[in-house]
């Protein structure tokens, strides 16, 4: 009996060390649950808006977007600058213009799709230019079209397709006007503002042969902007285009251009390198800190070019003027003194921002691209 007893003893005992062990291990498990550090962010999860509210808030990213997010991988911040001042995709600015300006047109074609009048015009050598001749439609101007490339070169930048001024007649129109565009003629000759002597002051710019979507509107709006956040990581091989972008940002906040990420104007290569600023004809208002959606995207961009920021420190009314008369005799005054005082307003609005986060990040982290 007593062995009995014992070896019943030892076997409860043993019962109660297994059960205690393993009452251990399960509360171990689940405080080690608590405990443990939060696992890794999956490659590009940081580049994720911060949880909480947001100003103005665009919708939540959709399926398409969260695929581009699972792309994501941290690079270097500071990539390789391509800037080639005075050239547009390869070419020599000098030379997009003297053939917009002063090529043989040949045809006409009403460009669909928009509220104003925008044609395509193709010359003798087979070259092609967009243009927008002067209109009733206010929301259309095609002087800024100018103002924009001639801004977006004093900043070192080379979004904006080379643009000049030119003249249109109503005859060359009713004459050159392709078959399929003809049924838009009686609107044509509506609503493009022709003078006494049937002549219409026009812009005219360099043809993009090939674009696509950039991708940038609605759902992935939460992406760039993310992109340049101080702590923002963006997928690889996209350093270039996200300097880009950034460059687009100071440029839409100097012309005011409420226009963009609203349609189809968000351009870009088909291999996905080159950022076009294209549609700029609405903008150049006089509000002193810019419209309040171009000034939005703006201030929650925390990285720039070092190339931007001192060309923005050395932009003046004289050097904008200078730059505007390099246009041989437009048909009007390229921007008023008000509108061009208020570049100027927003130039100073856009170096107090850059110098405000210099001081709080350092120059650094805020100047990344050269």
């Amino acid at each position: 009996m007593v062995v009995v007893r014992l070896r019943w003893l030892v076997a409860l005992e043993i019962a109660v060390l297994v059960a205690a062990a393993t009452g251990l291990g399960l509360v171990g498990h689940v405080l080690a649950a608590r405990v443990r550090p939060a696992a890794a962010p999956r490659p590009g999860a940081s580049a994720l808006p911060p949880a909480g509210p947001r100003a103005a808030a665009p919708t939540a990213p959709g399926p398409a977007a969260r695929a581009a997010l699972e792309d994501l991988r941290p690079v270097p911040a500071i990539v390789p600058d391509i800037v080639e001042e005075g050239l547009f995709d390869g070419a020599r600015d000098d030379l997009l213009l003297e053939r917009i300006r002063t090529g043989r047109i040949t045809s006409i074609k009403f460009n669909r799709g928009g509220s104003s009048i925008s044609l395509r015009l193709t010359f003798a050598d087979g070259s092609r230019a967009a243009c927008k001749p002067d209109q009733v439609n206010l929301q259309s101007v095609p002087r800024k079209e100018i103002a924009a490339y001639r801004l977006n070169r004093l900043l070192g930048l080379s979004g904006v397709p080379p643009a000049a001024a030119r003249r249109l007649t109503r005859d060359e129109i009713e004459r050159l006007l392709t078959p399929d565009s003809r049924v838009f003629l009686s609107r044509i000759l509506a609503e493009v503002l022709f003078d006494a002597d049937g002549v219409a002051g026009a812009v005219v710019s360099h043809w993009v042969p090939e674009i696509r979507d950039a991708k940038l509107e609605k759902d992935y709006i939460p992406i760039w902007e993310a992109w340049l956040r101080q702590d923002g990581v963006w997928p690889p091989r996209r350093g270039d285009f996200v300097r880009q972008l950034s460059g687009l940002l100071v440029l839409d906040l100097l012309t005011s251009n409420y226009d963009r990420f609203t349609g189809t104007n968000d351009l870009m290569s088909p291999d996905g390198r080159t950022l076009y600023y294209m549609d700029n004809t609405i903008g150049f208002y006089l509000e002193p800190e810019g419209h309040p959606r171009p000034r939005d995207y703006f201030l929650k961009c925390q990285r720039f070019s070092r190339r931007v920021y001192e060309r923005l420190k050395a932009l003046t009314g004289a050097s904008l003027r200078a730059e505007l008369e390099k246009e041989p005799t437009p048909p009007w005054s390229i921007l008023t003194d008000e509108e061009l005082a208020a570049v100027l307003q927003r130039r100073d609005f856009a170096l107090a921002h850059i110098e405000r986060l210099i001081q709080e990040h350092g120059a650094s982290r805020v100047l990344i691209w050269q």
